[in-house]
């Protein structure tokens, strides 16, 4: 399957950005889903993969956790990014739907920040395929809080500049998890993860979003006025913390 033209042509230069504004992922919520997954310390041991590892965010996540992950990324731009900050990885190129892997060669797969980008039904058979028997699947959200009214104001003038691209918020890539066979029901939970910033860091991260990176000049100028006339009304000092929320999904191959 084609990669989703927001996500193809949105982060196909904004490394940069991505890696600078983009929170990283709290130790005891990676800890967490590692020892749900099976997959805890296990250096190498076991074969654990990165899907969709991006700029290598939950890459290092995982490497600092003990784990040498195998990080499968299909934008260039990306992968380029992810060799340069994160060097020694094992980074392929491939889909969510067409991984360079044998039949049942996995013990773990890891989506972070990325399965509302795939065909679900399409991603689940080719995860379950490449999987050994039993072999468990966990998702990861870094999702700012907008019961903050200043991240809030933000975030609805990002949202009124919405295409058709995507996104984890409206939870219809639950559906392919309610209609496959191939696994058992979903499991959640949920962590507090403040990201220690600044203006220029939150700029950043508005910037790394795929269909703001794609849209005009023009749009992306306005909304960078318009964060930073939030911050300055809600007079915030030149170091904050960004409130998220990490949500964590896990199941295992039947």
């Amino acid at each position: 399957m084609p990669v989703h033209a927001s996500a193809e042509q949105g982060y196909a230069a904004v490394g940069a950005d991505y890696e600078k504004g983009r929170p990283e992922y709290a130790p005891d919520a990676v800890a967490y889903l590692l020892q749900r997954l099976g997959v805890a310390r296990a250096g190498d041991t076991k074969r654990v993969v990165d899907l969709a590892a991006g700029t290598g965010k939950f890459t290092r996540a995982l490497r600092n956790a003990g784990i040498n992950p195998v990080a499968v990324e299909p934008v260039a731009h990306m992968r380029d990014t992810l060799a340069a900050t994160t060097p020694g990885v094992e980074i392929v190129d491939g889909t969510a739907e067409a991984m360079p892997f044998g039949d049942g060669s996995t013990d773990a797969v890891i989506v972070a920040q990325a399965f509302h980008w795939f065909d679900g039904a399409k991603a689940l058979a080719e995860i379950h395929r490449v999987l050994k028997p039993l072999g468990s699947l966990g998702l990861v959200w870094n999702g700012v809080d907008r019961s903050v009214d200043w991240l809030d104001a933000i975030w609805t003038e990002v949202d009124a500049l919405r295409d058709d691209t995507p996104h984890a918020w409206t939870y219809a890539w639950s559906e392919a998890f309610s209609a496959t066979t191939d696994f058992s029901p979903l499991i959640s939970a949920t962590f507090r993860h403040d990201q220690p910033t600044d203006r220029d860091g939150l700029v950043a991260r508005v910037a790394s979003i795929s269909f703001i990176a794609r849209g005009s000049q023009e749009s992306r100028d306005a909304l960078i006025a318009h964060v930073r006339n939030v911050v300055n009304d809600a007079q915030l000092p030149e170091h904050f913390v960004l409130p998220y929320n990490c949500y964590l999904h896990w199941c295992r191959a039947v």
